[in-house]
């Protein structure tokens, strides 16, 4: 996340001072991506939580460590969805303004958040019982997760709205 955090941080913020309009424009797009991807989770969460109502769940197929990191590496590195999501967030914080120390800081906190995040998973993950809790709850947490991507979307769409 750090390797795409640094070239959509300083490379936003080249091009909002280069072209005034690209900053609404990456607004406007930036929310359309986040209520998509919400929209996404939201979908996913309903239908795994409609499967499991009428039975119709299937289990994942287990994978070894070395698979899992290899697939977890491949997403983190080689899926431009990254890239589009970090421009689609940072869009909404970078200023054309923004100050060299301002932008270090917003790249840092996704290298730090990113992090810490894949540290908390793999303490999750280290113990049966919570992976169970995990497994059990994802319909529920992609829910959650995709209405506070919309909120989210809507707060940039409200915001965009007042400074046009």
């Amino acid at each position: 996340m750090l390797l795409y955090a640094i070239p959509a941080v300083f490379g936003l913020a080249t091009l909002f001072q280069t072209l005034p309009y690209f900053y609404q424009i990456a607004q406007w797009l930036g929310a359309v991506f986040l209520m998509w991807l919400g929209t996404r989770m939201i979908r996913s969460g309903w239908t795994a939580l409609q499967s499991a109502r009428t039975g119709n769940v299937s289990e994942p197929a287990p994978s070894s460590g070395r698979q899992g990191f290899g697939e977890g590496f491949l997403i983190a590195f080689l899926n431009p969805k990254i890239a589009a999501w970090l421009l689609a967030l940072f869009s909404q914080f970078v200023h054309p303004e923004a100050s060299l120390a301002e932008q270090v800081v917003m790249v840092s906190t996704v290298g730090g958040v990113d992090l810490s995040w894949y540290c908390l998973v793999a303490l999750l993950a280290s113990s049966g019982r919570r992976i169970d809790f995990l497994k059990r709850h994802a319909p529920r947490i992609d829910l959650g997760m995709g209405l506070l991507l919309w909120g989210l979307a809507l707060g940039v769409v409200f915001r965009a709205l007042e400074s046009a």
